[in-house]
Formats: C-alpha cells, sequence, structure tokens
C-alpha cells in the first residue's frame, strides 16, 4: 500500500486543493496537515489525534480512511495488547494462585435456600386454604381491580409519537462533522472542543463524524453519550419516534 502521507498528498493534488484549501474544509491546522502528509505524527500529540486528523482528512479527500489508520496502527505497535501480569509471575488468565478460578458452589448453603423455599410454600398453602368463609372477602378486591383495570385502559394519548427529530451534539474535542437534515445538507466542518449545535428536521437527521469519541449525543431529548470511541468514523440517521432509524 502506498504510504500515508503520499496517498494524502496524491489525493488532494488530484482533487487541485492546496493545503490552504484543504484547512478550511476540514477546520484543521495547515500545520497538522502538512505533518500527516510529511508523516510526522510525533508533532500532532499522540494516537489517538493522529487518528482523528487522519480519518477527517481522507474523508474529506473522499479515500476510505480503514486502511490508512490500519498502516498506521501496525507501525506504531498498537496491535500488540501485553498480557496482564501478577506479580511479574504469569498473567491473570493462567489463574496462578487461585486468581481467576471460579468457586464451587457450596451445597450447605443451597439446601438452607432450597429449605426455606419450602417451607414458605407450605405457610402459603395453608393461608390460602383457610375455609369458606373466607372466600367473599377475596372475591370482593378481585372484583373491584378488574373495574380499575377497565376504567384505566383509555388514556392513550400520551404515548403518541412526538413530531420530528432533534439531534443536539456536545463537542469536547474537535471532530469533522456532516449532518443532513430531510436530505439536504445543512453543515460541514470542524466544531472546536466545548462547542455545542443543535439540528431539527421533519422526518430524518443523518450524521457522520470523524472522531466518534469526541461528541456526545443527545436524540429527541435522550442522552446516548460519546457516539463512539476516540477516532471512530460515525455515521448514522435518527428519525421521529425514535434515537434510531
Amino acid at each position: 500500500m502506498q504510504p500515508i502521507g503520499e496517498a494524502l498528498r496524491s489525493a488532494r493534488e488530484a482533487r487541485g486543493a492546496t493545503i490552504a484549501d484543504a484547512a478550511t474544509a476540514t477546520r484543521i491546522r495547515a500545520s497538522h496537515l502538512e505533518a500527516l502528509e510529511r508523516e510526522e505524527f510525533a508533532a500532532l500529540g499522540g494516537a489517538v489525534y493522529v487518528k482523528g486528523f487522519l480519518r477527517s482528512y481522507a474523508t474529506w479527500l473522499g479515500l476510505d480512511p480503514g486502511p490508512l489508520v490500519d498502516v498506521f496502527r501496525a507501525g506504531h505497535g498498537e496491535d500488540a495488547q501485553p498480557p496482564v501480569m501478577v506479580g511479574g509471575l504469569r498473567p491473570i488468565e493462567a489463574g496462578f494462585g487461585g486468581f481467576g478460578r471460579r468457586r464451587r458452589p457450596s451445597w450447605l448453603v443451597l439446601g438452607s435456600v432450597l429449605a426455606g423455599l419450602l417451607l414458605a410454600t407450605s405457610l402459603l398453602s395453608l393461608l390460602s386454604s383457610g375455609g369458606a368463609d373466607d372466600a367473599p372477602a377475596v372475591a370482593v378486591p378481585t372484583t373491584r381491580a378488574g373495574a380499575a383495570t377497565r376504567k384505566a385502559g383509555p388514556p392513550t394519548a400520551t404515548t403518541r409519537r412526538p413530531s420530528g427529530v432533534q439531534v443536539v451534539m456536545a463537542y469536547q474535542e474537535r471532530s469533522w462533522t456532516r449532518v443532513e437534515v430531510d436530505g439536504q445538507t445543512q453543515f460541514e466542518g470542524t466544531p472546536e472542543g466545548g462547542e455545542r449545535r443543535t439540528f431539527k428536521g421533519r422526518e430524518r437527521v443523518e450524521v457522520t463524524l470523524g472522531n466518534a469519541g469526541a461528541v456526545q449525543l443527545t436524540v429527541n431529548g435522550r442522552r446516548r453519550g460519546p457516539a463512539g470511541a476516540p477516532g471512530q468514523v460515525f455515521k448514522d440517521a435518527f428519525t421521529a419516534g425514535g434515537p434510531r432509524s
């Protein structure tokens, strides 16, 4: 596969765009874009930021960001996950010294629980068969409960589905964003951390994010939390009457 920087630069030049054009469109600093094309990743402040900038820039250039991010991860050893060690001896999964082993159930405890259940069942049976004189007193509240249930049925107006759809995005960090409302692009850019944007539509709001972990979503009044993991590309559509289409 082409090196990351060469792939980005070739795509930009093929588009006929300058670094300044790309910086204006993606709202990523020109120095950061130049660092991506030169593969000077250390200047971008960490792997999370590199992947976020890389996804946003590649998406704007019309490239699939997935393979580029995979090349970056492979080159920086992110796929290697060392095992968790206990006392510097063995991984926790090995169960050394009793760690991670599943305890066997205590038969004494289980026997006590079963005996208690049998005793409770016997008491309930005795109380429920107390005699014919108690039957009328039991039948009256049952009839009233049934009538109350029938009376409580009609109010269904409160379950009416809301009209329209509203999506609120609170930015913890920068993230490239595109929003389409009822089939029309209403916003495309990279808001800064601390910004909050609200979009309303009659039927559908579609959201695409370059850095899903940086954005907190609230859909139709229901908080959903982060749209995804840091640096992850997120795309989904929301409709009236539900948080997800």
